[in-house]
């Protein structure tokens, strides 16, 4: 989403750039040469200045710019997951933090690392200075503890950085992930 939102600021960006040069170059051209270019907007102006309010093509332009306007504003207020985490290491003059995904991966390779686990996944939820981690592993039987899990989960983010009270939540699957 944030590519869209970019993409999206640049398409509009470069548009009111070029509608004001469009709108120098009138002015200019209004100024100077007492006559309208590129734009014929003194015909546009006695066109525009007969059409009221109430007319069917003032109130579709005004609900289609509504609309544009909705679509442009609405994804703005959408959560969107921190790409990076602050961690509590201080070096004086800046807090370091560590890529989301990087958290998430070395993570779940540390939970695999457990004798009896299949799988495992790693999902940090919250914002960017205050976050916790969801952890599930998939257990080759009811071999894996919780607890265990836990404790390499802890190692991990505190070789990471991370926080002593960052909230981690661990969820076992056994029997490799059948019933």
């Amino acid at each position: 989403m944030t590519n869209l939102n970019r993409l999206g600021a640049l398409l509009l960006g470069l548009i009111l750039a070029a509608l004001g040069l469009v709108v120098v170059a009138e002015t200019i051209a209004i100024t100077v040469f007492n006559r309208a270019w590129p734009v014929p907007v003194l015909s546009w102006r006695a066109h525009l200045s007969t059409v009221s309010w109430s007319d069917t093509r003032v109130l579709a332009l005004s609900i289609i710019l509504l609309i544009a306007g909705l679509l442009v504003l609405l994804p703005q207020f959408r959560r969107v997951r921190p790409r990076h985490l602050r961690t509590v290491i201080d070096d004086g003059d800046r807090i370091w933090e560590i890529r989301r995904r990087s958290v998430e991966r070395q993570t779940a390779r540390a939970v695999r690392g457990i004798r009896g686990v299949e799988r495992a996944s790693a999902h940090a939820s919250g914002k960017k200075d205050r976050w916790g981690l969801n952890v599930t592993a998939t257990a080759a039987g009811n071999v894996v503890d919780a607890d265990n899990v836990r404790r390499v989960v802890e190692s991990q983010l505190a070789s990471l950085g991370a926080a002593e009270d960052t909230q981690i939540k661990v969820s076992i699957r056994g029997n490799g992930g059948r019933p």
